[in-house]
C-alpha cells in the first residue's frame, strides 16, 4: 500500500520482480527505470524480448508473457472436454492488449517529466516531440499467439515510430488515424504527446496545432510513460472566455497571474498549488484554464501546472496559439 492508500506500483512491481521474474544479481532495481534496468541487467532474452525489442519490457509484459506461455502448455495437454480447445483459439484471437511506452528513450530522443498524477493512456497514436524532430507511430498492441506474444507496430513502424518532416505532420497523422480506425477500431480517442522535459512549451503548441485534434494527452514520467489526467485543448470560440494562468518569467523564481472572474491575483512557482486551488474554489466551476506565456516555458515547467490544475479538479489547458 502506498502511504496516502491504494497500490504502491513500485511495491508491487517488486513484488512481482521477486514472485516471478527472473531472478537477476544484485539488489532490485526501483523507480521510473526498474524494467529498463531488469532488461540490460539480465538481457532482454530473459523477459521473452529480442534486442530490438528491449523497449517494450514493463510488468503489462511480462504477465502477458506468462499468460501466454500458460496457454500454450495448456493447449498440449489431453483435455476431457474437447471444446476447450477451440474456445482457447477463440478466445485468443480477440485478445489484444496495448503496451506501454517507455518513460525515457534514448532513440526517440526523450525523457519525460515526472508527475504523481500519472495514470494509464488510452491513446492509440503517440508522437514523440523533442527540439530537433517529430516521430509518429501507433501504441504496440499485443496478441496472445502461440508461446511468445505477437506484437503488431502498425503505422509508424516499430518505435520509436518514423521521423515526420516539419509541416507534414497533419497529413501523416491523418493517415494514421485512418489506419488504426480501419486495424484497431476506435481511432477517435486522442494522441499522446511524449515531450522531451527540456522541450518548450512554443514547440508543443506548434505540433498540437499542426496535429488538428481537439485534444491530447501529455506523457508524463512512471514505471512506463503515463498520461497526465490534465489534458491539452486547443482554442475554441467554446473555451474562448476561459479564465487565464500567464507566466510572465519562466526562467526565475517568476510571477505567475491568474486572471478572470474579476479575481486577478498572482503567485510564484512555490504558491501555485495552494493559490490556483483557491482560485477555483471561490470561483468553482472552474473546468478549465488558459495558458498565455510571455517567454520559454519548458515541457517540465508545463507538467508542473498540469500538476497544479489537477488538484484544483481543473481538467484541461487551453494551449497558446503558435
Amino acid at each position: 500500500k502506498a502511504p496516502g492508500g491504494g497500490i504502491d506500483p513500485e511495491a508491487a512491481t517488486t513484488a512481482l520482480l521477486e514472485g516471478c521474474a527472473p531472478a537477476c544479481a544484485g539488489p532490485r532495481p526501483r523507480g521510473a527505470d526498474v524494467w529498463t534496468a531488469i532488461a540490460a541487467r539480465c538481457g532482454p532474452g530473459a523477459l521473452g524480448l529480442g534486442k530490438e525489442r528491449a523497449y517494450l519490457a514493463s510488468a503489462d509484459w511480462w504477465i502477458l508473457s506468462r499468460i501466454a506461455t500458460w496457454i500454450e502448455a495448456t493447449r498440449a495437454e489431453p483435455v476431457d472436454d474437447k471444446q476447450l480447445p477451440a474456445q482457447i483459439e477463440h478466445a485468443t484471437q480477440r485478445a489484444a492488449f496495448t503496451l506501454p511506452l517507455p518513460a525515457r528513450n534514448l532513440d526517440g530522443r526523450y525523457t519525460l517529466p515526472p508527475s504523481r498524477r500519472g495514470r494509464r493512456s488510452d491513446a492509440r497514436i503517440y508522437l514523440i516531440v523533442n527540439a530537433a524532430e517529430i516521430r509518429a507511430g501507433a501504441v504496440p498492441i499485443a496478441h496472445l499467439r502461440g508461446p511468445e506474444l505477437a506484437v503488431a507496430a502498425g503505422a509508424g513502424g516499430g518505435f520509436p515510430g518514423s521521423l515526420v518532416d516539419e509541416g507534414q505532420l497533419g497529413q501523416v497523422f491523418a493517415e494514421d488515424v485512418a489506419l488504426i480506425g480501419r486495424d484497431r477500431g476506435d481511432a477517435s480517442v486522442v494522441p499522446i504527446l511524449l515531450v522531451d522535459a527540456h522541450a518548450t512549451v512554443a514547440r508543443v503548441a506548434t505540433v498540437f496545432a499542426e496535429l488538428g485534434v481537439s485534444r491530447a494527452e501529455i506523457g508524463v514520467a512512471g514505471v512506463a510513460a503515463e498520461a497526465h489526467p490534465v489534458v491539452i485543448e486547443r482554442a475554441t470560440s467554446e473555451n474562448a472566455a476561459a479564465p487565464s494562468l500567464v507566466v510572465h518569467d519562466p526562467s526565475g523564481a517568476g510571477s505567475i497571474a491568474l486572471q478572470g472572474f474579476g479575481d486577478d491575483r498572482a503567485t510564484t512557482w512555490a504558491g501555485l498549488d495552494d493559490e490556483l486551488d483557491h482560485f477555483a474554489a471561490v470561483n468553482a466551476p472552474v473546468r478549465r484554464l488558459a495558458l498565455v506565456t510571455d517567454g520559454t516555458v519548458t515541457a517540465q515547467q508545463l507538467v508542473q501546472i498540469l500538476d497544479a490544475c489537477a488538484r484544483a479538479h481543473v481538467a484541461s489547458l487551453v494551449m497558446p496559439a503558435r
